[in-house]
């Protein structure tokens, strides 16, 4: 998903990710960007959910 600016709705780009909490069933990760239009700085969380398994084969 791509985030949008909240003053000029241009799409943010990500410059980095600061840090990150990794559990049983998720993975939550906190990111650093900036807007190319406006060049205003932002940071936000990105949640993963752990879905399903999928093709367990055996060796």
């Amino acid at each position: 998903m791509d985030l949008m600016c909240p003053d000029c709705l241009a799409y943010l780009v990500n410059d980095d990710v600061i840090d990150y909490d990794i559990g049983i069933d998720y993975v939550d990760v906190k990111e650093t960007g900036h807007c190319p239009k406006c060049n205003k700085h932002f940071h936000w969380y990105t949640h993963f959910k752990f879905s399903h398994y999928e093709d367990l084969t055996e060796d």
